[in-house]
């Protein structure tokens, strides 16, 4: 890309801010989500704090920080090694989140006495997990445009549908009767 002219490589940078700040957009959204179905589980079922899952915001610096220069003076092979660092650390928090997540909704159901399924939105959390690792290992094996398209493709699918199960859950709670259960000294509803 060095041998581009001037205008092209301008064009082109500004077409990679604008496609990294609509996913950082839609990545807020998922957050949101996710806090909020934190927030509509009962304290004492929560596994996860749900102020912990913007740290999944830290995935994102790289993109900002090469965009912007920020690591100019740092060194190409440190630069790029600062970069997999965050998207490590990214993905194993991500990990982390999903699997309490899902037990903190089986908890609630568990809580109130209601029928699921143990860690429901478990398995679709891990697949996109593993798309991320998938991609991230696609760029650390430099394997070539088309693969790592197809994996930042399988990650978009992935997160969509993990999206999904968490905003489903999300309503499904938020619509549960309060004092289902009435040994719970948490959920006054019949007293």
């Amino acid at each position: 890309m060095d041998s581009l002219a001037p205008e092209t490589r301008r064009v082109i940078d500004l077409i990679i801010l604008l496609h990294t700040a609509g996913v950082l957009v839609a990545y807020c959204f998922y957050l949101k989500s996710v806090t909020g179905l934190l927030q509509f589980i009962s304290p004492v079922n929560r596994t996860i704090r749900p102020a912990m899952v913007w740290l999944l915001l830290l995935g994102f610096v790289p993109y900002f920080t090469n965009l912007f220069g920020t690591f100019m003076y740092v060194p190409f092979i440190l630069r790029s090694k600062i970069t997999y660092l965050f998207f490590c650390f990214a993905i194993i928090l991500q990990f982390f989140i999903v699997g309490r997540v899902a037990i903190a909704i089986s908890a609630e159901y568990r809580s109130r006495r209601l029928p699921t399924r143990f860690a429901p939105t478990f398995k679709r959390g891990i697949l996109y997990c593993l798309a991320n690792l998938v991609q991230l290992l696609m760029l650390l094996l430099h394997q070539g445009r088309e693969l790592t398209i197809a994996a930042w493709c399988l990650v978009m699918v992935t997160w969509i549908v993990y999206w999904v199960g968490v905003a489903r859950y999300k309503k499904a709670i938020s619509h549960l009767p309060v004092g289902s259960d009435p040994d719970s000294i948490f959920f006054a509803g019949n007293a």
